[in-house]
């Protein structure tokens, strides 16, 4: 046998085990072991007429033999309507704002492999359409990753207006125990809500002994975001409300 021959049969072998280790690579790199999937898909096109928005905009995933507590999201990008006031929750856990990243804690959301990320909206009565995009990704293996895309639009309700020009004022803001109503135009204000960034109503005492005021006991409410609403004859008119 030459010595072509010999090193032919010494190379095909270690060529073709080097082809399966590149393949079983590039096949592992490749996503195909990736553990999360989406039972709706990983995209959201929300149109509601609901100014209030809060599970409508959920979107769970699955992971898998993995836990969700090994995954992280982070911002991938945001288009947000100047007139919205935008929150959100990363597996139950809810933020005031839409922080860059951070990891999932599995106190929240559906079970130990069931998560999901979703958007609380306050449209304001203000029609427009704002889009987020997260992705999630399993800490231990970076092939394991998928980017959620959140498309919400809010077409404006016919009768009710957008109400920023009346002159209201609402203070002290942020509150301790008591905050007043300020109305200087004494218009019939009625339908009064507090509400929590979930869009839970909170009771709260109401006191109408001024024509011109209305003064609204605060010491029901957790520390945090809450949302005050209510209507006159012009139109809703919805203030964020910080708690101490």
């Amino acid at each position: 046998m030459t010595f072509n021959k010999h090193l032919q049969l010494i190379i095909t072998p270690l060529y073709s085990k080097g082809v399966f280790i590149i393949l079983l690579i590039l096949f592992k790199f490749s996503g195909l072991y990736a553990q999360l999937t989406f039972p709706n898909g990983n995209s959201l096109n929300l149109v509601t007429n609901v100014s209030f928005m809060y599970e409508e905009t959920v979107i769970k995933f699955h992971t898998g033999k993995f836990k969700v507590s090994d995954y992280n999201w982070m911002k991938v990008s945001d288009s947000i309507n100047q007139n919205w006031w935008v929150s959100s929750c990363f597996n139950g856990e809810c933020k005031g704002d839409l922080p860059f990243n951070g990891d999932f804690i599995m106190d929240y959301g559906y079970n130990d492999t069931t998560g999901f990320i979703a958007f609380h909206v306050n449209t304001k009565d203000s029609s427009g359409t704002s889009k987020i995009a997260y992705s999630v990704q399993n800490k231990s293996d970076f092939s394991d990753v998928a980017t959620l895309f959140y498309t919400i639009t809010y077409n404006y309700v016919n009768g009710i207006i957008h109400t920023s020009s009346l002159h209201f004022k609402v203070y002290p803001n942020p509150v301790s125990d008591y905050f007043v109503l300020d109305n200087p135009e004494e218009l019939k204000i009625q339908d009064i809500h507090v509400y929590d960034i979930m869009g839970r109503e909170q009771k709260v005492e109401l006191d109408f002994s001024k024509s011109n005021q209305i003064a609204i006991n605060a010491k029901a409410l957790k520390s945090g975001v809450w949302f005050l609403s209510f209507q006159t004859a012009d139109g809703v008119y919805n203030q964020k409300i910080i708690k101490e």
